[in-house]
């Protein structure tokens, strides 16, 4: 029995002097430097330092429910830039990405967060208007946004130009009320 030890060990050590050090694997280095360089309303760009011997990268992004990454793309090699589209305004989104040279993968990059703009605000609506005095004008309209810091209250003589403000409203509630002369 120790003799059948003996001649898979010399084997082994005879095969492995046999294959050449070139065709020893390296690991494949990961993706360096992924960074969101441009954000909009509804898109996020990605990029990072391009490696070398990479076959594609492989983009992933993070799915808050249920906690894990979800691939969302792929590059050919040497291309370090991915546009995510389609996105929600206003939200955060975080990302990684690994290269492959097709036949090994490498690690993932560095997580890279950012958030898309904030998401266009909506016109009052339902503006309506009383006369409470011969000088005095009662405004209301509903709020369909909910984010807005203040409203800019501006008149023009006749409904043409120039419009001028004449009051600035914090926004606490969605019906608003101002008088002016």
């Amino acid at each position: 029995m120790s003799s059948h030890r003996i001649a898979i060990i010399c084997v082994v050590l005879l095969i492995g002097l046999l294959i050449p050090a070139s065709y020893a694997q390296t690991p494949l280095p990961s993706p360096q430097n992924l960074n969101i360089t441009t954000a909009g309303q509804i898109t996020l760009t990605l990029t990072w330092d391009d490696i070398a011997s990479e076959t594609e990268y492989h983009v992933e992004r993070f799915n808050t429910v249920p906690g894990l990454w979800d691939e969302i793309g792929t590059t050919a090699a040497d291309v370090t830039t991915f546009v995510d589209t389609g996105l929600t305004c206003d939200t955060t989104y975080s990302y990684r990405v690994w290269a492959t040279d097709g036949v090994d993968s490498s690690d993932y990059s560095n997580v890279a967060t950012n958030s898309t703009l904030p998401c266009p605000l909506t016109n009052p609506a339902s503006l309506s208007f009383t006369a409470t005095t011969l000088t005095t004008v009662s405004l209301q309209w509903n709020d369909p946004n909910f984010i807005e810091e203040n409203y800019l209250i501006e008149r023009s003589p006749g409904g043409g130009t120039p419009w001028t403000q004449i009051a600035c409203l914090s926004c606490e509630t969605a019906a608003r009320l101002a008088r002016w002369i």
